[in-house]
């Protein structure tokens, strides 16, 4: 049995009399992903924090995003998965409700059963090779249009600080690539970030629930400059948020360790961060991918070397589900889809030097 996930919180709210209500909360989040010709484990929920007693009932919504499988349980579980196949994701969300059938806390459980290596193919959609840009100036904060020396294509890239790093500096650099220096400031971070949404002949609704998309970054990451606190964060958000830390923001967070030999890697949703999912020898070169399930379950992959592996999203090493927010019912709008688009980043943190050397949109078909 695997317990499972959270969702939002529901703050006390005033009672007759001037009292307060005891607020009810989910149990803590999580999600399953297991490599293809797998099968997904029953779920049963861990009990809801109720200290006044308040929930009566449970209601629980089971959506299939892709496949067939038959979900079957009912209040906290468990619920038996049985017909999933390669390929399937699904949901499942379970409301606490009170006498009078009010939703008083959500939790939501997300499982996926990765592609099969036969049978389709993640096919490449742009590949953009970053050392080919034409050298500029350090860029300016907010969005500006660069050139390629080799081909017409043109790309939009945004540059944006947070808690000051006023020496970030981020310039185009033809042969190397896009240079992120993270200056000196050790409480400070640079994003970069692009609309690859906006590179693509068609992306629509009906594109994001027939095909996985998966953006890829090649880099190289330099935490010298203060082995404990440098990092980065690479993922995806809505497009119209150019941030690393709001909106729909879902990425992986590597941190040097203050020895300066090893890193530990986290997911974040926002600011909201996972314990340490892995503790690694520091990678110099990586290549970070965010898979994209249905326009809303974002998985990320984070490999060594500047050449991308092939896409395994399984529960294999270096494979880390970032999931979604709770699908509701008869959802259409699909959160890195509808007409924002989709956003990819990459920033620095507390002074790390990054070097972008290439950026890939595929998707599975």
């Amino acid at each position: 049995m695997m317990p499972y996930p959270s969702a939002p919180t529901y703050p006390s709210t005033g009672a007759a009399g001037g009292g307060s209500v005891d607020p009810v909360t989910p149990p803590a989040a999580a999600s399953q992903a297991v490599a293809a010709g797998g099968s997904l484990a029953a779920v049963e929920f861990n009990a809801f924090t109720d200290t006044g007693g308040r929930i009566a009932s449970y209601s629980a919504s089971k959506t299939n995003v892709v496949g067939s499988a038959t979900i079957s349980g009912s209040g906290l579980g468990p619920y038996t998965i049985s017909g999933a196949a390669d390929s399937e994701v699904l949901l499942i969300e379970l409301d606490a409700l009170d006498s009078g059938g009010n939703v008083l806390a959500t939790a939501a459980y997300t499982g996926s059963i990765g592609s099969p290596s036969s049978g389709g193919a993640w096919v490449t959609l742009k590949d953009y090779d970053l050392t080919d840009l034409t050298t500029t100036s350090a860029l300016s904060t907010g969005s500006t249009t660069l050139s390629f020396e080799s081909i017409a294509d043109t790309i939009d890239v945004s540059f944006n600080r947070y808690s000051g790093g006023a020496d970030i500096a981020v310039t185009p650099t033809n042969g190397t690539g896009i240079v992120i220096d993270g200056g000196t400031d050790t409480t400070s971070t640079g994003t970069v970030s692009f609309r690859p949404s906006d590179w693509l002949s068609s992306y629509t609704a009906d594109d994001v629930q027939e095909h996985p998309y998966a953006v890829t970054f090649a880099f190289t990451a330099d935490f010298s400059n203060s082995y404990g606190d440098t990092k980065f964060y690479c993922g995806v958000n809505v497009g119209t948020n150019a941030s690393h830390n709001s909106g729909e923001s879902r990425h992986v967070m590597v941190t040097s360790d203050a020895g300066g030999v090893n890193e530990t890697v986290k997911i974040r949703t926002n600011t909201t961060e996972s314990a340490t999912l892995a503790t690694q020898t520091i990678r110099t070169s990586r290549t970070v991918t965010a898979v994209i399930h249905f326009g809303e379950i974002v998985q990320i992959i984070d490999s060594s070397g500047l050449t991308p592996p092939t896409i395994d999203v399984g529960q294999v090493a270096g494979t880390y589900v970032a999931g979604s927010d709770a699908v509701g019912r008869d959802d259409t709008s699909r959160v890195y889809q509808n007409s924002s688009g989709i956003r990819a980043f990459l920033s620095c943190g507390n002074s790390a030097d990054l070097t972008l050397s290439r950026v890939i949109v595929q998707r599975y078909e």
